[in-house]
């Protein structure tokens, strides 16, 4: 008989140190998972494109890898990852450029004093996760914005979303 249970960021760490013995019994195996950052491009300032790109450049994605997830995720470069059925490995992405993201916002029509507030709705109990809170501080550095978050409970956050 064997157990099994599942473990992810510094537990898995912990569990690959050789002084508590557990290395030789942990198996490592890709997740399919993919999280990702959705525009509601009916709702002001996201109805721009230039603001998307903006949003999208303003963003290091490689540093969120290293710095919240310790590198040990699969940087987005598309929606799919590697694995799933119509994975595309020549897609690149927009890269992360915060002078061309800047330039990208100054040329929208939200430019200058005309860019208002973004509220990023997530679903969640409590405080603002790292991944998220590393966003937040990207997008307010390097494109000038203030974005705020608002909480829902898990249903009614995928409730509305539907």
């Amino acid at each position: 008989m064997s157990d099994v249970a599942f473990i992810g960021g510094s537990t898995v760490d912990r569990a690959l140190d050789p002084a508590n013995g557990l290395e030789d019994q942990l198996r490592i195996f890709p997740q399919f998972l993919v999280n990702y950052v959705g525009f509601n491009v009916t709702k002001v300032p996201f109805d721009d494109p230039l603001v998307r790109r903006a949003f999208v450049m303003g963003l290091d994605r490689e540093r969120l890898n290293e710095v919240v997830f310790d590198g040990k995720v699969d940087t987005a470069k598309g929606l799919l990852p590697p694995g799933l059925p119509g994975y595309n490995e020549a897609l690149e992405g927009l890269p992360y450029d915060p002078t061309a993201a800047k330039a990208a916002l100054e040329a929208s029509q939200y430019a200058g004093d005309a860019f208002p507030e973004v509220v990023f709705t997530t679903a969640g109990f409590g405080g603002v996760p790292a991944d998220l809170q590393f966003m937040i501080d990207e997008w307010q550095r390097n494109l000038g914005v203030t974005v705020s978050v608002r909480t829902l409970d898990p249903d009614a956050y995928y409730y509305a979303l539907a």
